[in-house]
């Protein structure tokens, strides 16, 4: 039986790739749109602190950690969601469109334990370290009006 379903196998690797890459280029996308309206919100702030004497590692560890918490919490949100009622609400969805009865998902803890944050968190230091070079830009004497 296993020999008629190495195709299947091969095709639901392929899509999980994909669907995981696009999930990891929108992440990337958000990320950058995110930190470029913080930065541009709080361009004012940012001179204060750099007039102030803080360098640049404070300013970037100061977003790095506001996303970190930010993406922590909605981890957490997410794997509580998924332990109490993701199960009952995937299982309904696939018993009505495809009934399919008996439903259930089976957690795999190390990657969804261990390698999925650990690349939320890379894919957050890479975007970071990118984008805050635009406060490395931020003089005291270009900031008017705030």
């Amino acid at each position: 039986m296993e020999h008629y379903l190495t195709g299947y196998q091969r095709m639901f690797n392929l899509i999980i790739l994909v669907v995981s890459s696009v999930a990891a280029i929108v992440l990337m996308l958000l990320t950058s749109l995110y930190e470029n309206i913080f930065i541009d919100e709080e361009t004012a702030d940012i001179a204060l602190l750099k007039s102030m004497g803080f360098n640049k590692t404070v300013i970037r560890a100061w977003h790095f950690w506001r996303l970190f918490l930010l993406s922590a919490f909605s981890l957490g949100l997410t794997y509580v969601f998924m332990a109490t009622a993701g199960d009952y609400l995937m299982g309904r969805l696939f018993s009505s469109i495809m009934r399919c009865k008996g439903f259930s998902f089976t957690v795999q803890p190390v990657p969804n334990f261990v390698v999925l944050p650990l690349c939320i968190i890379t894919l957050l230091v890479v975007v970071i370290l990118l984008v805050t070079r635009l406060a490395d830009k931020i003089e005291i004497w270009k900031v008017r009006n705030e």
